[in-house]
């Protein structure tokens, strides 16, 4: 039940594994489809998570570990994050140039998220400064 786009980024929730949420890349003329979407029954059928999300491609998905509502995601215009399982998204890190990520790592325990950027290194977020 998923569009036919390209599938960029899968992550399984660490507290209930049947729930997974995948990203989606491309653009298609005349066809604004999400490119978040979340799964409650292991892949069997897919709901938008796109939320408030501006219509660009996401590379790259990663569930907070002890948060599972809490989803950061890499796009072609930076990091977004949402705390309430894709129902709404805000922007992350003021600091990170509106660039490609294509990929993240999260480290939970320092509460640091790194994203890597195309052509414009690496950027660690503060996960504490970046929620207030």
């Amino acid at each position: 039940t998923l569009p036919r786009r390209w599938v960029t980024g899968l992550a399984v929730d660490p507290t209930n594994a049947g729930r997974v949420v995948v990203t989606l890349s491309g653009y298609r003329d005349s066809e604004p489809l999400a490119h978040v979407y979340l799964s409650g029954d292991f892949g069997e059928t897919w709901h938008p998570a796109q939320g408030n999300l501006p219509e660009i491609p996401v590379n790259v998905v990663r569930i907070h570990p002890r948060f599972p509502s809490t989803w950061y995601i890499g796009t072609d215009a930076g990091v977004f994050v949402t705390r309430n399982a894709g129902s709404s998204w805000r922007a992350l890190g003021e600091d990170l140039p509106v660039v490609p990520v294509i990929d993240l790592a999260l480290e939970p325990n320092r509460e640091k998220l790194f994203a890597a950027t195309f052509g414009r290194s690496i950027y660690a977020l503060d996960l504490n400064r970046a929620s207030r």
